[in-house]
């Protein structure tokens, strides 16, 4: 699996950490079931998703639509895409612009640090969730 969960319990920050190569079949089962099933079971009031330490992102845009077309996974609390490397980033737009109008707290920035920031969290404790 190229991602794993875990959750600051002080804050109630929900964050998904993507590592390695990441494609449309870990990026479907990901979004379309993984994150789904865990957003049923956990109170949190923000969420991080964390491109920092992806080696290889080959999403196509077809996929990025899918995505953007379906239902959020959640749209009434913060969401942030952490994505520093500049193709990541810009695939994260894509998804922000295209999803717009059904995920309006969708941020994508640069750093963990930035989302942070926004979210006036000093020291995150976040603790596995498997």
């Amino acid at each position: 699996m190229a991602y794993d969960f875990d959750f600051d319990p002080v804050n109630k920050i929900l964050r998904a950490r993507f590592d390695g190569s990441v494609d449309d079949d870990e990026m479907r089962r990901y979004y379309f079931q993984d994150s789904r099933k865990l957003v049923a079971r956990v109170q949190f009031e923000a969420a991080i998703v964390d491109f920092s330490a992806v080696t290889k992102f080959e999403i196509s845009s077809s996929m990025i639509s899918e995505m953007a077309a379906y239902k959020p996974v959640v749209s009434d609390v913060p969401i942030f895409i952490v994505a520093p490397a500049e193709h990541i980033f810009g695939t994260s737009r894509m998804f922000q612009i295209m999803g717009a109008k059904t995920r309006p707290r969708l941020h994508v920035v640069r750093s963990a640090n930035e989302a942070y920031e926004q979210l006036d969290v000093v020291e995150p404790k976040f603790k596995p969730m498997f």
